[in-house]
């Protein structure tokens, strides 16, 4: 994991879904914290609104957190929660077929939390390590495709 945040995209096959889920993972970049300052940036994900994972990586809810927002263009992602918090802003590839499901769904599964997201990282797996570990929270946020 980064010391930085660090954001990577992928598509989600989703039991029951006609289509793969866009989803958006975020290592909030706690690299060298001490366990407890870790515990609570996933503690403060949690109060904003995101939840513990279930095995599918998939929100319970299936309407996005309230006051989240993600927005992608032009190789960019700004990631805003509740209060206009700013969790992410800056640099996250998108290709066509993200776009068209981020597009299609109006939102994107987020993980966040303290996810290894190096360099041609296997994004899900890596998502699915978190969420094993309890490192992880997710959550359906609203999501809009700028050109």
């Amino acid at each position: 994991m980064p010391i930085e945040p660090t954001a990577q995209p992928a598509l989600l096959s989703a039991p029951g879904a006609p289509a793969p889920l866009p989803l958006i993972a975020v290592d909030v970049g706690a690299d060298g914290l001490a366990d407890n300052v870790r515990d609570a940036a996933l503690e403060r994900l949690l109060g904003m609104g995101l939840a513990r994972p279930g095995r599918s990586l998939l929100p319970a809810a299936p309407t996005p957190a309230p006051g989240w927002h993600a927005r992608l263009g032009g190789g960019r992602l700004l990631l805003t929660g509740p209060a206009e918090h700013v969790l992410y802003d800056g640099h996250m590839a998108a290709w066509p077929a993200l776009a068209r499901a981020v597009a299609d769904l109006g939102g994107a599964v987020l993980a966040a939390g303290h996810i290894d997201l190096h360099l041609g990282a296997d994004v899900i797996a890596a998502v699915h390590r978190a969420a094993a570990a309890e490192q992880a929270v997710v959550g359906l946020v609203a999501a809009t495709v700028t050109v």
